[in-house]
């Protein structure tokens, strides 16, 4: 059996469209549908802080 992750960056985009925790769920929601898959625990959103002085600030 193969199992398969998926990682976005949305590195670039507007951070107020990615703020949402919702939003962000209902889309992963709405993709998993599209593809046929099967939500088996999630999805899980881990909300990133960042460090001081880090270039990838904070974000979900």
């Amino acid at each position: 059996m193969t199992w398969y992750h998926l990682l976005l960056d949305f590195y670039g985009c507007d951070p107020g469209a990615l703020n949402g925790e919702e939003a962000l769920k209902k889309a992963f929601e709405e993709l998993s549908r599209l593809m046929d898959l099967q939500i088996i625990a999630g999805p899980i959103i881990v909300r990133y802080v960042g460090r001081e002085g880090s270039p990838s600030g904070e974000g979900l």
